[in-house]
């Protein structure tokens, strides 16, 4: 009887821990959806910032073949590098959006961010000559920098602590749905047809940004503290809004004291945040990811490999989207540092194996013969890895760590360092895979990846469950 008694109260038991778990979830659902579905406007233009980073690698091989290029003749050699790189200085974009952000405010920013970007394409698409592409691709990467930039700051501004993370990652998880998709109709629509799509997507986002709410630090700057405190509130942080809000108008009245924007940069929190960021971005595009990426056509060739080109991209897409999606599961529960430690390693190791393995097939053929499995395994291995940490965590550290009115000057600071790196290291790359062989390339690669594991051991901080404000005051000590 009292066996009964006892079984019956622990069932009870847990039934009400499981009413009151199901209760607490549905609060903090009720709480927290409007931040969530404000990033899901954000990863519709997401998308769009990774189908046009996969542009080039479909695209460019229809614009050197006669039956399928849009243009009277085909590009020549010259003209698809400057097709493929002039993205990068396209950047610039960054600094113009970090300005307007804090004079016409976030939301507006991305209504006109969308438009510029929808003209871009509509450029590229119905180019009738080089000349027009080019102009296209330089405006494609003004307006990726110019909308990428202001989605972390304002999605650093808006978001808990407890779910900023798996919010930010799933920004890198759309970009590279964006890729893949690219990679995967690249070969089977023509150019008009591939062109159009990012259009679409482009004009569904100008569409839903009307319905973004504005930034309560955008308030905060412009000295309008009631719609902060309305801001904080509709994006589910009633809770913390007098503690935020307090913090923010201090770091708004510090910010304002300032004569000189650029040298606010370079003080007390900003600048420990300049010294992390900056190296991070570095190692980033110096992993070796974004230079495989660009190439892995050609590697795959090189390796021996017997994989069709166009299967080829499709595995580097399905491979980065498949770490982004593992990424938002561990980046709250293991933290930032962690994932950074795990990405930095095993690209290293994979760079490593990589190196060594074109060395044996230059030096040695017939050492490798049976080895034919390594160059892709190491591929994969390698872009697994990065998607899972290098890819987000230096965006998502860069949305943390800078004072609200420096965030959008220090976060195009940041990307602006990580496309000149990117640029140097693709160079670099073709010069030593022409001129002195592949395997110094991934040697390199694999050398600044080690500094990286040992760059984030000592030097980066975990800002995992910290708010902005604790961050900042962290980094100000």
């Amino acid at each position: 009887m009292l066996k009964r008694t006892l079984k019956r109260i622990l069932r009870h038991c847990i039934s009400a821990v499981r009413i009151q778990v199901l209760i607490m979830t549905v609060q903090t659902l009720n709480c927290v959806w409007k931040q969530y579905m404000s990033a899901a406007i954000l990863n519709i233009i997401q998308m769009v910032n990774g189908f046009s980073v996969s542009w080039s690698a479909s695209m460019v091989l229809k614009l050197i073949d006669a039956k399928t290029t849009p243009l009277s003749r085909v590009a020549t050699e010259t003209e698809v590098v400057l097709i493929t790189n002039i993205m990068f200085i396209g950047i610039v974009g960054a600094y113009v959006s970090s300005y307007l952000s804090n004079h016409i405010g976030r939301k507006y920013c991305f209504i006109l961010g969308g438009f510029i970007y929808c003209f871009s394409y509509l450029i590229l698409t119905l180019a009738v000559s080089t000349s027009m592409i080019i102009a296209g691709r330089l405006l494609v990467g003004f307006s990726l920098g110019f909308i990428q930039i202001l989605i972390y700051i304002y999605v650093g501004e808006i978001t808990s602590p407890n779910i900023r993370g798996i919010i930010m990652t799933s920004l890198s998880i759309f970009q590279c749905t964006g890729c893949l998709i690219g990679f995967c109709l690249g070969p089977y629509l023509s150019y008009l047809q591939f062109g159009f799509v990012p259009i679409i997507l482009i004009i569904i986002f100008i569409a839903l940004s009307f319905f973004l709410n504005e930034s309560p630090v955008y308030f905060v700057i412009k000295g309008d503290e009631e719609s902060a405190k309305k801001a904080l509130n509709y994006f589910g942080r009633s809770k913390d809004v007098n503690y935020e809000l307090k913090i923010m108008l201090q770091n708004a009245k510090e910010n304002a004291q300032g004569k000189r924007k650029w040298l606010e940069l370079f003080q007390r929190s900003n600048r420990r945040a300049l010294l992390i960021i900056i190296p991070l971005y570095i190692i980033e595009q110096a992993s070796g990811v974004i230079a495989v990426i660009l190439n892995a056509t050609a590697i795959f060739k090189l390796a021996g490999s017997s994989v069709e080109p166009a299967v080829a991209t499709m595995i580097v897409g399905v491979t980065n989207l498949t770490g982004s999606l593992i990424s938002p599961f561990v980046v709250d529960r293991y933290g930032r540092k962690v994932l950074l430690l795990f990405s930095a390693g095993g690209c290293c190791l994979a760079m490593t194996a990589l190196g060594t393995y074109f060395y044996f097939r230059q030096m040695f053929p017939e050492s490798v013969g049976s080895l034919g499995w390594l160059p892709l395994t190491a591929l994969v291995a390698a872009l697994f890895t990065y998607s899972v940490g290098l890819t987000i965590i230096p965006h998502a550290l860069a949305g943390e760590m800078f004072s609200p009115k420096m965030r959008g000057l220090g976060t195009s600071l940041g990307l602006t360092v990580a496309n000149g790196s990117g640029l140097i290291t693709t160079s670099i790359y073709s010069y030593l895979a022409v001129n002195v062989g592949i395997h110094y390339a991934f040697w390199m690669f694999a050398v600044f990846d080690l500094v990286g594991v040992i760059f984030t051991i000592y030097v980066v901080p975990e800002t995992k469950g910290k708010s902005l404000s604790d961050i900042n005051a962290m980094l100000a000590k």
